[in-house]
């Protein structure tokens, strides 16, 4: 004779919660989700902006020692990211607000009309002289007169000559040219 088969009994869940309290849980992680999203946003885009921030310090603050190893001269904008690579004691990256892989194009530009001047012999103050800037021209060393600069996570970062970095909110380069910023 043989033993009857024990019958499958499913296993028993270790909460039951009414399906009403399931959809007010979910409703309420829904809702808090769509409240912190934009608080993680803006934290993360903070956070590039200072990164952006101190890479140009960094760079423009490289690019200062340099001129003061150079009998006060700044390096050749064809060069200034080479040159200033050689000055820091780790690299620096590229802005973060780029989408690029590329380790070479950093997203930053010299003010071409400064390439191998002397520090002595810059017209404007110092500390309204525009030396490093966010720009479109993606490309190493890249440097031009003013006319590549753009704005990346909601604010421009600008290093001057005296190694001060400032953020401009959202305006235009044409803005900044006009506000005296940004020479013409």
């Amino acid at each position: 004779m043989s033993q009857p088969r024990p019958r499958y009994e499913p296993p028993k869940p270790l909460l039951k919660l009414p399906p009403k309290e399931v959809l007010a849980c979910v409703v309420t992680v829904s809702l808090l989700t769509i409240i912190l999203l934009p608080v993680f946003r803006q934290a993360q885009d903070m956070g590039r902006q200072a990164s952006c921030s101190s890479n140009l310090r960094s760079r423009s603050n490289a690019l200062l020692q340099y001129a003061t190893d150079n009998d006060g001269n700044l390096p050749p904008a064809s060069q200034w990211q080479t040159v200033s690579s050689n000055y820091l004691k780790e690299e620096k990256g590229s802005c973060p607000s780029l989408s690029h892989s590329v380790p070479s194009v950093l997203g930053y530009a010299m003010d071409s009309r400064l390439s191998s001047r002397s520090l002595e012999k810059i017209g404007a103050p110092h500390e309204t002289r525009v030396l490093l800037y966010e720009s479109s021209n993606l490309t190493p060393n890249a440097n031009d007169p003013g006319i590549s600069f753009t704005v990346r996570h909601g604010y421009a970062s600008i290093a001057f000559v005296d190694g001060h970095v400032k953020m401009y909110e959202q305006e235009p380069g044409e803005q900044l040219v006009r506000k005296g910023i940004l020479a013409p």
